[in-house]
């Protein structure tokens, strides 16, 4: 299992302080590390995240081979800004 996002986020997601780019290619840089780790079974490498984890381990799963499970709770969607302007 990856937890892409296991270290909780304390900031202000609007302040503007927060990568949205680079975390999403860390999660998916750790998806393709864990399935090249030779102990791993590629045929069960489960992405989870809750948050804006979940929203990383949704991404993971669809966009990493090898990835082929993800559990999401509550996944926050990657775009927060149009989230706010748009409703």
């Amino acid at each position: 299992m990856v937890a892409p996002e296991a270290e909780p986020f304390s900031g202000d997601w609007m302040s503007g302080q927060v990568d949205l780019h680079s975390r999403f290619l860390d999660a998916l840089r750790l998806g393709k590390a864990a399935t090249q780790l030779p102990w791993v079974n590629r045929e069960q490498v489960t992405a989870w995240g809750e948050g804006f984890g979940g929203g990383l381990a949704l991404a993971a799963a669809a966009l990493v081979p090898g990835v082929t499970r993800a559990a999401a709770l509550n996944p926050m969607p990657a775009d927060l800004r149009s989230m706010v302007t748009n409703g």
